[in-house]
């Protein structure tokens, strides 16, 4: 009996490969990719642009405690993808078009991944 492509697919995860098969309508992998992509490229665009603004405002140490002592997740979080992005950067720039396009009709989401 054949294997279905999802699971020759899975196959892969024997090779180290991180797979996960989605049951579902075609488009909804690509919409989870766009959604989680946004939450995690707009979190670390935003963290850098606030972390470098704090620096200008003289406040970066205050903003740091603040975050440690709030959002310490927010902290561990920038400390691992800011310094990531530096050898990536030059991809953000389609990604982020991508998922301004995914936003669609919400033109200041639109605007905003645009603008990062």
């Amino acid at each position: 009996m054949a294997l279905g492509a999802a699971e020759a697919v899975s196959a892969l995860t024997d090779h180290g490969v991180d797979i996960r098969v989605m049951d579902g309508k075609i488009g909804e992998a690509s919409a989870l990719k766009m959604s989680y992509a946004g939450i995690t490229k707009g979190l670390t665009a935003l963290g850098s642009m606030m972390m470098l603004a704090s620096t200008r405002g003289g406040v970066a140490e205050e903003l740091r405690y603040q975050l440690e002592r709030s959002h310490p997740y927010f902290v561990a979080n920038f400390q691992r993808a800011v310094p990531d992005m530096y050898s990536k950067a030059y991809r953000f720039i389609g990604e982020m078009e991508e998922i301004a396009d995914f936003v669609g009709e919400d033109k200041s989401a639109k605007q905003m991944y645009l603008a990062f």
